[in-house]
């Protein structure tokens, strides 16, 4: 059951919103254009609409819902105290998946709104914790990269604050070494004084 929760939920995050909505839109595929990333804040860099980015986000956070969603109800009771649980292996799988995405040649997202996505079902309040810190480091630098490497840095430490399960808790330290890696980039622009807004 696990490694069926593990595989679907590999898959469901491997589709990405962003190249999908480019196509059917007629722009520009996203990883090309701007900072190179397929996702909402590229999006809107890229389609100047903020309508498409919103929808990009919506269907980025959308498939960490339904993948924990669709596997604790696979889960049943039979696996409802099973370690680790299938909704933290859903929720980890399915930000793997956009990240690495075996339908784009494992060029995905960051997996910052897919994370929030997972969060939401698997435990609101670690949501919104991470949230406050995204806009706490919004507000500070102006960037939206500063913001989710601060949210997702904080995110293990949050989850063992707040639900002391090793498995969240390992799930937040993955999640979170995954989301700044993939910022490394901005990282650097951002050292260098060369990131842009958004």
């Amino acid at each position: 059951m696990l490694l069926g929760v593990a595989l679907g939920s590999y898959l469901i995050g491997a589709v990405n919103s962003a190249l999908i909505i480019s196509r059917v839109c007629g722009l520009p595929d996203p990883r090309t254009k701007g900072s190179g990333n397929p996702g909402a804040t590229n999006m809107l860099r890229v389609g100047k609409n903020k309508g498409l980015a919103m929808a990009t986000l919506a269907g980025d956070i959308g498939k960490g819902v339904l993948a924990v969603a669709l596997a604790l109800y696979a889960a049943g009771e039979p696996l409802s105290l099973a370690w680790p649980s299938p909704g933290v292996v859903a929720g980890v799988m399915v930000v793997i998946g956009h990240v690495w995405p075996v339908y784009y040649r494992f060029r995905g997202g960051k997996g910052v709104a897919t994370l929030a996505g997972m969060m939401a079902i698997l435990n609101p309040l670690l949501l919104a914790m991470g949230l406050a810190t995204w806009l706490l480091g919004y507000a500070l630098y102006r960037r939206v990269s500063a913001a989710s490497m601060a949210a997702a840095a904080a995110l293990p430490l949050y989850a063992w604050a707040v639900h002391r399960d090793w498995d969240l808790v390992l799930a937040g330290l993955l999640l979170g070494v995954v989301v700044v890696y993939r910022h490394k980039e901005n990282l650097h622009r951002l050292l260098r004084g060369e990131e842009d807004q958004p």
